[in-house]
Parts: C-alpha cells; sequence; structure tokens
C-alpha cells in the first residue's frame, strides 16, 4: 500500500499526520506519480470492509484526492462520475463522510460537466437517486446549487418530473436556505407545475418563516413560471392568501402579505384584464364588504388589502374606483360618528396616495369630486369636537391635502410640489404639531419623507424644505416653555433616524449628500437646550462614529463596507458629513471639549490626520479635515503648546511639500490656511510669516488659486459654522496691522507683476479686501486704481469681486471715489450689457446696476446731472436684458437717476 495512504486510515482525519499524508498524496497525483486507479487499487479492501468506519476513511480519502487534484491528471474522466453513481450508496454512510462525497459531487459539476453532458442520461437519474431523503442543511445546499446547474447547463426536461417528485419537498423543508433554493426554484418553468401547488400549501404552515420564503418564492418565479400554473390555482391561492393576511392583521407577517397581493396582481397581469378581473374580485369582493361595515374588526386591514391589489396596476386601481368610490363619496359627507369620518378618510387618502403612484389625468373620476375632497379633508382639521379620533383626523387631514396638493392640477394653483402648495402643506402640519403637540408623529413622518426622498435622490429644493419644517417646529416649540420638554424629548428619535439615514446613504451613494449642514444646524439647535450630561452622552456618540467608526449599535448598514469619513480615499457622500462632527465641536461647552473630544482626538490622532492630508490629492477631503483640526487646536486649552505644534507641523511636515518642486500642493496649501488661521486668531506675530508665504506662491499659476482661497480661509469669519464671538479671540491692533502689511504686499507684488499675468494677484486683493474694514486700510490710494482697472478684465469673479469692494468704498467713504466717478460710471454701463462680453454674467449686471443706483443716492446732484443722459441712454440695453431680475434692477437705476433734478 502506498505509504501515504496508510498513515491516513490509520489516523484521525483531522490529525496532522492525515493532513501532511493527504497532500503529499494529492501532490504525488498531480505530478503524475500515482493515478487515481492505483489509489483505488490500493483501497479496494478498504472499500469493501464491512467496518463501516474503515470504509468510510476509504471513501474519504479517494474523494478529497479527486477533488482536489488538477483535472488533467484524472483519466479516464468518464468512469469516475459513473463509478461514483453506481457503486455508492451515500445515504449508507455518516453524516461526516456523506458530506466530503457531496462535495465530490459539487467538484464534478464545477470541473467536469463537458463530461456529465456526455453521460447526462445516467447521471441526472443517479443524481436524484442518491440525494433522496438527504436532511442534512450543508448537503441540501449543495443540492440546490447542483439542480441549478442542471436545468441551466443538461437536458432536464425528461426528468423533470423524477427530479421534482424526488427533492421538491426536500426544498420546500428547507426555505430558510432562502436564497440558494429560490434561485434553483424559479430557475425554468418546467418547475412551476410541480411547486406552485406545494408552496401555496406551505402558506398555511404553523411557522412564520415558512410562510415567508414560500410567498417571496411564489413572487420571484412571476417572471418566470408558466402563468397557466398560477392561473390554475388562482382560487386556492386567494383564498389562503386572503385568509392568512385577515388572520396576520398588525403580527409580524403583515407587510409580508400586503408586499406578496400587490406582487399578485403583477403576476395575473401577464394574463390580461381578464385574470386581473378575477384575481380582484376573489381578493376585494370580502374586503369590501367588510369595510362597508364599519364597526367590523376586519374593517381596516381589509382597507389594505384593497390598496395592495390595485397598488401598482393601472386597469386594477381603475376598475376598483369606479367600483367603490362614488359609494365613498357619498358616504363621507353624511353626518358620521368620528370613529367612522376618520377611517373612511383615512381610506380615501390611501387611495388619493395611489392615484399619485399611477399619475392619473385630470379626466380620472376622482377629479369629479375635487371640492368634496378638499371640503372634507379641511373640515378634519378643522374640527373643535373633543374625542379620541381628533389627533389621528388632523393628521389624516394633512395626509390628505398633501396628497391633493400633488395631484397634477387638482388645487386651482398648478404648482409641483415642492412649490407653494406643498409649502401650505408644510406650513398646516407645522401649526397643527405645535397646536396639538403631534411633535414625535410628525418628526417622525417627516423623516420618514426625507428617508425616501434622500433615498430616490429627490429635489435638493424638496429634501431642504422637509428638514426647515423640522426645524421650524423645534424653534417654535422651545418657545412655548411646556412643550421645551417635549421637544427634548424628541431628540433620540431624529438623532437616530437622521444619523442612520444620512449613514447608510454615505455608504450607497457616492455624491455629496444634501443638507448636512441644516442637519447639523438642528443638531446645534437641540445642544443649545439640551442638558449638560446629555450633550456629554450626544458628543461621545458622534466622535465614537466619526473617530472610531462605530455605527453598526445605532443604525442597519451593510457591514461589508465601512464608514470611515477621516478617511481620505471615501467617497464625497462620507466625507461631507464631518460637517456634523464640526458642528457639534463647535457647539459643545469647555469641560464637554475637555473631558471628551481631547481625551478621543490626542496628538497621535492629529499627526495621523496631518500626515493623511499632506499625502492626498483628494482636496475636499483636505478641507475638512483641516477645519476640523483647526476648531480643535482653537479650543484646545493649552495655547502655548498647540501653538508650538502648529509651528512644528508647517515648518517640518508642510513646508517639505510647499517648497518642493511637486507640481500637486493643493492639499498642503490648504492644511497650512487652517493651521495659519488658528494662530491668526490666537494673535501669534507667525501668522503674518505664513500668510507672507501664500502671497509668495500666488505668482505660481499651478497654485494661485488655492493661495487666494487660503487668503479667504485664515480671515473669513464665517468659515465654523457658530457665532463669531465663541471663537474668534483676535486683537484689533494686530489684525488691522496684519491686513495692511498683507495688502501692501499684493499691491507691491502687483506692480512687479507683468501685465496679463497679474489677475490672481487682483482676486487676493479683492478677497482681502471684502473681508477687511475700509475704514482701516491704510493704502486707499493705491487700491482704488487697481480696483478700477480690475473692471476691464474680461474675467467674472475679479468684476464682480471689484464692484462688491467699490460699492462698500462708495457707501462708507464716497470721496474717495469722487474725482474717479465719471470713469466708474462708464465702466459700469459697459458692465450692464450682456452682450458686450461672456464675463458679463448676471450677477456682474446686477451688481453693476446697484452699484449705478447706490451712486445716483450717494453724491451729490451737481457731480452726476452732466453724465445723467449718458447713463439714462446706456441703460436701453440693460432694460431689454433677457433676464428679469436684470430688468428690474435696470428700471429702479433708471427711475433712480432719471428723477436727479
Amino acid at each position: 500500500m502506498i505509504p501515504e495512504i496508510q498513515t491516513f486510515i490509520e489516523n484521525k482525519s483531522s490529525s496532522p499526520e492525515s493532513f501532511d499524508s493527504l497532500n503529499k498524496l494529492i501532490l504525488e497525483v498531480n505530478n503524475r506519480n500515482v493515478s487515481i486507479l492505483m489509489i483505488v487499487e490500493d483501497l479496494s479492501d478498504t472499500l469493501v470492509s464491512t467496518d463501516p468506519k474503515v470504509r468510510a476513511k476509504g471513501i474519504e480519502l479517494l474523494i478529497r484526492v479527486f477533488c482536489s487534484c488538477n483535472i488533467d491528471t484524472i483519466t479516464p474522466k468518464m468512469e469516475v462520475p459513473k463509478a461514483m453513481i453506481e457503486e455508492l450508496t451515500i445515504q449508507g454512510y455518516q453524516q461526516t463522510v456523506r458530506h466530503v462525497i457531496f462535495k465530490c459531487y459539487e467538484t464534478l459539476v464545477d470541473k467536469y460537466l463537458d463530461v456529465l453532458k456526455t453521460i447526462e442520461d445516467t447521471f441526472v437519474p443517479g443524481f436524484v437517486q442518491t440525494v433522496e431523503g438527504e436532511k442534512d442543511p450543508r448537503n441540501i445546499m449543495i443540492i440546490f446549487k447542483i439542480i441549478k446547474i442542471i436545468v441551466s447547463e443538461l437536458n432536464y426536461k425528461p426528468y423533470v418530473e423524477l427530479l421534482l417528485f424526488a427533492n421538491i419537498n426536500d426544498c420546500l423543508n428547507y426555505l430558510y436556505i432562502l436564497f440558494i433554493c429560490r434561485e434553483c426554484l424559479v430557475s425554468v418553468p418546467e418547475l412551476s407545475k410541480f411547486a406552485i401547488p406545494q408552496l401555496i400549501e406551505k402558506l398555511s404552515s404553523r411557522l412564520d418563516n415558512t410562510k415567508r420564503d414560500a410567498l417571496d418564492v411564489l413572487i420571484a418565479g412571476g417572471d418566470v413560471y408558466n402563468f397557466e400554473d398560477y392561473s390554475s390555482n388562482l382560487d386556492k391561492l386567494t383564498e389562503i392568501l386572503r385568509d392568512e393576511a385577515f388572520d396576520n392583521a398588525g403580527e409580524v407577517l403583515e407587510e409580508d402579505y400586503i408586499k406578496a397581493i400587490t406582487g399578485f396582481t403583477k403576476i395575473f397581469s401577464r394574463g390580461g384584464n381578464e385574470w386581473i378581473d378575477k384575481y380582484v374580485d376573489q381578493m376585494t369582493t370580502k374586503p369590501i364588504s367588510y369595510i362597508k361595515d364599519f364597526g367590523h374588526p376586519r374593517g381596516k386591514f381589509s382597507r389594505n388589502i384593497i390598496c395592495a391589489v390595485i397598488k401598482e396596476n393601472e386597469y386594477a386601481f381603475n376598475k376598483l374606483i369606479n367600483q367603490v368610490f362614488p359609494d365613498l363619496m357619498t358616504k363621507i359627507v353624511q353626518p358620521n360618528p368620528p370613529s367612522v369620518q376618520s377611517f373612511l378618510m383615512e381610506y380615501v387618502k390611501n387611495l388619493l396616495s395611489i392615484a399619485n403612484l399611477q399619475n392619473i389625468s385630470e379626466d380620472h373620476l376622482i377629479y369629479q369630486y375635487k371640492d368634496t375632497l378638499y371640503r372634507e379633508f379641511n373640515k378634519l382639521k378643522e374640527c373643535d369636537d373633543d374625542n379620541d379620533f381628533k389627533k389621528s383626523m388632523e393628521i389624516t387631514s394633512i395626509g390628505g391635502l398633501y396628497e391633493l396638493a400633488n395631484l397634477k392640477g387638482f388645487l386651482s394653483d398648478e404648482q409641483d410640489m415642492i412649490d407653494s402648495n406643498y409649502e401650505w402643506i408644510l406650513q398646516s402640519t407645522e401649526d397643527i404639531t405645535v397646536e396639538c403637540k403631534f411633535y414625535e408623529d410628525t418628526m417622525n413622518k417627516l423623516i420618514d419623507i426625507y428617508d425616501k426622498g434622500i433615498e430616490e435622490k429627490k429635489n435638493k429644493d424638496y429634501l431642504t424644505k422637509l428638514l426647515e419644517s423640522i426645524k421650524n417646529i423645534i424653534e417654535r416649540g422651545i418657545k412655548i416653555e411646556d412643550d421645551k420638554s417635549l421637544i427634548i424629548s424628541c431628540f433620540p428619535l431624529f438623532k437616530n433616524n437622521i444619523l442612520r439615514i444620512l449613514i447608510k446613504n454615505s455608504i450607497n451613494q457616492r455624491e455629496e449628500l444634501p443638507n448636512v449642514e441644516l442637519i447639523s444646524s438642528i443638531f446645534q439647535k437641540y445642544i443649545s437646550i439640551l442638558a449638560k450630561n446629555q450633550i456629554k452622552k450626544f458628543n461621545e456618540e458622534i466622535l465614537s462614529i466619526f473617530i472610531d467608526n462605530k455605527t453598526l449599535d445605532l443604525m442597519e448598514v451593510d457591514n461589508t463596507i465601512k464608514f470611515e469619513p477621516f478617511n481620505e480615499n471615501s467617497p464625497k457622500s462620507q466625507t461631507c458629513l464631518l460637517n456634523i462632527l464640526i458642528s457639534v465641536t463647535c457647539e459643545v461647552d469647555d469641560t464637554i471639549f475637555k473631558n471628551t473630544t481631547v481625551k478621543k482626538v490626542n496628538e497621535k490622532y492629529l499627526n495621523k490626520l496631518v500626515d493623511r492630508i499632506i499625502n492626498t490629492l483628494n482636496s475636499y477631503y483636505a478641507n475638512l479635515a483641516s477645519k476640523f483640526i483647526s476648531l480643535y487646536c482653537i479650543r484646545f486649552n493649552n495655547e502655548k503648546k498647540i501653538q508650538k505644534k502648529i509651528k512644528n507641523w508647517i515648518e517640518k511636515d508642510i513646508y517639505s511639500i510647499i517648497n518642493s518642486n511637486m507640481v500637486f500642493k493643493e492639499c498642503a496649501i490648504i492644511l497650512f490656511s487652517w493651521l495659519s488661521k488658528v494662530l491668526y486668531i490666537k494673535s501669534n506675530n507667525d501668522a503674518t510669516n505664513y500668510a507672507m508665504k501664500l502671497i509668495s506662491l500666488i505668482h505660481n499659476q499651478n497654485h494661485d488659486s488655492s493661495c487666494v482661497n487660503g487668503i479667504k480661509t485664515i480671515f473669513d469669519k464665517t468659515s465654523y459654522p457658530t457665532e463669531t464671538e465663541k471663537l474668534y479671540t483676535v486683537d484689533k491692533t494686530f489684525e488691522e496691522k496684519l491686513i495692511n502689511t498683507l495688502l501692501k504686499e499684493l499691491i507691491t507684488t502687483y506692480k512687479n507683476s507683468e501685465q496679463g499675468k497679474n489677475l490672481s494677484i487682483i482676486i487676493a486683493l479683492g478677497v482681502l479686501l471684502k473681508l477687511s474694514d475700509i475704514k482701516k486700510i491704510a493704502n486707499k490710494d493705491e487700491i482704488k486704481p487697481i480696483m478700477l482697472y480690475a473692471l476691464t478684465l474680461p474675467n467674472a469673479e475679479v468684476l464682480s469681486s471689484s464692484i462688491e469692494i467699490l460699492s462698500v468704498i462708495v457707501k462708507i467713504e464716497p470721496n474717495e471715489l469722487k474725482n474717479d466717478l465719471t470713469t466708474l460710471v462708464e465702466f459700469l454701463l459697459k458692465l450692464t450689457k450682456a452682450r458686450n462680453s461672456p464675463s458679463n454674467t448676471i450677477k456682474v449686471r446686477v451688481l453693476s446696476l446697484r452699484l449705478l443706483d447706490l451712486i445716483s443716492t450717494m453724491y451729490e446732484s451737481y457731480l452726476l446731472l452732466p453724465i445723467k443722459q449718458t447713463v439714462l441712454n446706456e441703460l436701453d440695453s440693460a432694460l431689454d436684458d433677457n433676464k428679469k431680475y436684470v430688468r428690474k434692477m435696470a428700471v429702479h437705476c433708471r427711475n433712480q437717476w432719471f428723477t436727479l433734478n
């Protein structure tokens, strides 16, 4: 006997000796030193041994070698599967060996499919006989896989009945192995004759999982199975479906049955309107009768069944509406008890919701009841009766009016849902919520609508209005002393759901998510009213999510995809959520910041972030990560230590990038600017040197825009989402001296630069001037000609910036431009004309008209009258502008100049 075989037989399969001998044997076979035939000959006594354990060891060894060796070493290939089928009685072996044999079958279909095709008349019946009665779930999964391959790759049709009778019950008994089983059962239409009746029987099972999975397979087979096999079982299917649906009303399976009822409408639509009629009639006859009996306990769920039947099929919808809607309209105008009226109007609202899904036209039956619907839903909202149904009636009113607003042309003002009608609905929602204290219910509904909207990538204005309504409700509620606690109690609802929605969508999408800053402001609003211990807990949760990336306890997300907003390779959809961390970090008090944020974000973590930023090409990530670092440094209580750390980052890490020959330095410049901002706020003299460094880089066209943005970052006091005085402690004298030093440097650089290559310098000059106090600027005489010259440049950004600066000068210190008035007006008039240059954008034209308007009020008449007529003549083009807002501004400007005396 081959030594390796002897070792394997004599030792346990899990022992190191068996493992080594098996690997050596496989290697010998692959090297063709040993053949499968030789192994079989050596195992001859073992394979026929009367001891089942010895026989099992021989079978296990043979199969493991066969499954693991290279395909080209097996000769003759056809004899192996034949021998397996003819010689192996699988159910005669213990569970472990049976599993090994089934793995061998799996290897056969994976490696030797071409061979199996030549002996399919032996393989398919033999396989069916072999697997009959198998109960081990692991083996069942392999069986399903092989059946799927048989029906997709082999000529299965002669064996369909044999295949199904042998294994269909096992398949159905193991429906919980859902994905593989469903793929097997719905693989070919021929299976439907046998599968559908037994699946319908499974709907009466006592096990919820079996019912749920049977429904899934029946619906999944809708596009594959023969329609005749559904139609022949219609009566039994609808009877069980309807009765099971009623029995599970309000239970865990309710939603599954409702979805399935809708799915079967689609399936029976394959047979045309005749079969839709049959299905609809059988499914809705009893529910309609139950609804007419308003006290019937099954009335509410009957309503859900009817809506599910007609939800996604236009013919079914119109059929039912024509049948029930006229009687329903007659009933709702009668004087009904509150319970009945609430029930009926909820029914109407659901039907209107489906009408919106069907996108019905204005000649539809529903439009005949326009006035009735509008009146009755308003009555619900205005009802003053104090009863147990008042709350639900008001919510139904809001929902019904919302659905009416969405129907095309239904209300008198034909606008879409994100215009005035929708705003009116939301305004009504806010009013009712505050008046009736429905904070939790309304917030829950609006968040749910927002969730669906962001998932479906709805219009940003639509999503914004939903969140603004939530914010308005919070702000109105906290102003009412008794309601403040109710608003606070809604915080977990808002926090958990919004974070879940954002993180789920940040993983499923790539682009920047909408409304993150608005959501951040709502969190800030909550921080302003929460107790200190609640704020501390919330800050810890936010840090855990963003720093530790721990989201699993909080929300349902795909575990295979990580949420890592501080990873430079994460998509924008994740990075943008850093705005929430930044907003929360801005608002927590010093004690909480010190005891939570500082402990979580230590020096090692900051060093890692700095390294990531300066070595990435992702400028979007660099900006938000740098913003967080700068905010952290501003709030860090040991100013001396953190400023020393900043200087070390800049001069050792960032300068190594900025002073190098690298082409891409944008991310390093971004971090450099945010760190310089910290030193500027702390009135550190190094801020001057670092800002001057930015100016020195502006001449390089590869970095000019990054440097200009860097200057804006340093001096923009709206950079952080919080009140300015909370963070800005800069010394005013230091600030004034710094700005004038930088302006002087920019002017010098401008004068020394070549004509036509100073555009970035002018933009930088404009940015700095816009962020400065004009009165405190020392060198206005040198700035003025540069700004006037900028009005002649064909660059929209330069033009807009220059006009805004000149507007400030005219308003605050008009005498500075008194001698240049004629030149200024001449330049502005040219900029009001759209056809003069593509750079004369709508913004440039509007700003020019506003400045002309301002000039007419800031200077004495004797200075303006000489140029009055020229202005009136030149404004003709603006009066005929293709943009309405420009024409409106031109009219006002012309009137101002026309009335000069």
